[in-house]
């Protein structure tokens, strides 16, 4: 098996992934709490900005998102390789710029999918700006590729990887989805109604993820189908680049395209691509919960030796 995807638990480690994962949760909250002090100190801000977060200035809001994540690398680096005593390469970390390549065309080529549907049936309206401002698109870029690498370490990495201690794949696969949009909806005044959607929406982007992750052996695709996604949304939103009509909210997600219909059947298509294209798994093939390994990444067993899977549902005896 590749080491990339070793799912099994560290010798150094002798709890349950519920257990494991607590840890990082209370290390995660307080390491929140502290950058946003640091922040607020730092800029001198008004503590009253906390009830009106849509107040704090763009920049401020620049250097707290980019300094998050980087801090989230390393905190998670260090639970990983101190708490976990593994290696980073058991993330699926080690450098594929060819997967790279691929997940950001996949990414691009959902988004020109959506949006030009959007556009033929009229639920959005592009709006060419004159102007764009060097520091804003910097700005988003760093931010996407931080917050794209940062987010699949944890949900598509660390996650992903410590459920799959105890959980079969699809199990885990499903699992680390759910807990990755419940993550984007973790906070106040967000009702059922306007958040059951974008909460489905984002369940299907994180099944997508974790599914690449899985069966690819790796996080760079994903990472880049995420840093996409994140740099369009952060361009479109501060440059005000697109107007949205109320008939398409529902399909188009008004601007926050992985929470509206039409970017849930994008995933499902690439999906789709994953599977059948890369992996040779037949239509009315194996059930996740069998076994979801790459066929072309194995070495093939003799057909009447099935090849033996260890408890986290990942092919052995490479």
């Amino acid at each position: 098996m590749p080491s990339g995807m070793n799912a099994k638990p560290s010798p150094g480690s002798r709890l349950p992934s519920w257990a494991s994962l607590l840890v990082l949760l209370v290390a995660f909250m307080g390491f929140l709490g502290g950058w946003g002090a640091v922040i607020f100190l730092a800029f001198g801000l008004d503590a009253g900005l906390l009830k009106h977060l849509q107040d704090v200035p763009q920049r401020v809001l620049d250097v707290y998102t980019i300094g998050l994540y980087l801090g989230l690398v390393v905190l998670m680096g260090l639970y990983w390789s101190r708490f976990e005593g593994r290696k980073w390469s058991d993330l699926g970390l080690a450098w594929d710029p060819g997967r790279l390549r691929e997940g950001l065309t996949l990414g691009a080529g959902g988004l020109v999918t959506i949006y030009a549907l959007s556009w033929l049936l009229g639920w959005v309206r592009f709006m060419p700006q004159a102007h764009w401002p060097l520091g804003i698109v910097l700005a988003d870029l760093a931010a996407a590729a931080c917050m794209g690498l940062a987010e699949e370490i944890l949900f598509r990495g660390i996650l992903l990887r410590t459920l799959l201690r105890d959980c079969r794949p699809f199990v885990a696969i499903a699992s680390s989805a759910v807990m990755y949009a419940v993550a984007h909806f973790a906070r106040p005044g967000l009702t059922l109604e306007t958040s059951l959607l974008p909460f489905l929406g984002l369940t299907a982007t994180g099944m997508l993820f974790a599914y690449a992750a899985y069966s690819l052996r790796t996080l760079w695709l994903s990472t880049g189908m995420h840093a996409v996604w994140i740099l369009f949304i952060a361009l479109s939103s501060q440059l005000n680049l697109w107007h949205y009509e109320p008939a398409g909210h529902a399909w188009t997600g008004s601007g926050y395209p992985p929470s509206g219909l039409l970017a849930a059947l994008t995933m499902a298509g690439c999906a789709a691509i994953l599977g059948f294209k890369r992996h040779g798994v037949a239509p009315g093939g194996r059930d996740l919960a069998g076994g979801l390994g790459p066929e072309a990444d194995r070495k093939k067993a003799p057909e009447d030796v099935p090849a033996r899977e260890d408890e986290s549902g990942l092919t052995a005896g490479r």
